[in-house]
């Protein structure tokens, strides 16, 4: 991850609108199970390297406008974000240290939780759960990271943000 420590809102909310495109785009019956988690992903990203643009108030609302998109139980989505854009915010400083392997695996671990949430409040309301295929995208979207962060750096890089002055 660059250390740019300004990012454009335009670009923050562009990504954010394209991961929200990516999440609704239709695949293939075959690939379907292992969709990676766009959304999450990216309000990891902006939560580790830019939290003062990006932290759990902007998660939930990402959330709220997820849970609009795929009609699920509202505040779904919101709750799952939120609880993760907090642990990223909490130990943001370690993981952007790691190795891109390691903060992968990081990842992972932040996007099992959002699964938990997401299938815990699925048996609650009484939503069947759906099995082991749950957990694909968890593998799917930790796989991604390394592309997300290679991705998103490479913009920031060039959205004209490098020569930030301190002050």
């Amino acid at each position: 991850m660059t250390d740019l420590t300004d990012s454009p809102r335009w670009l923050i909310v562009v990504t954010v609108l394209s991961a929200l495109v990516l999440s609704v785009l239709p695949m293939p019956a075959l690939l379907e199970p292992y969709q990676p988690d766009w959304l999450a992903l990216v309000v990891i990203y902006w939560c580790l390297t830019t939290p003062e643009r990006f932290g759990p108030g902007a998660a939930w609302t990402c959330g709220i406008v997820m849970d609009a998109l795929h009609g699920t139980l509202l505040g779904q989505h919101a709750l799952a974000l939120l609880l993760v854009s907090c642990l990223a915010l909490r130990f943001r400083l370690q993981v952007r240290i790691f190795p891109i392997l390691q903060q992968s695996f990081t990842v992972a671990l932040l996007l099992a939780v959002h699964a938990f949430i997401l299938i815990w409040i699925d048996g609650v309301v009484g939503v069947a759960i759906g099995g082991v295929t749950r957990g694909w995208p968890v593998l799917a979207s930790a796989l991604a990271w390394p592309l997300v962060v290679l991705g998103l750096d490479w913009v920031r890089e060039r959205s004209g943000n490098g020569e930030h002055v301190p002050g």
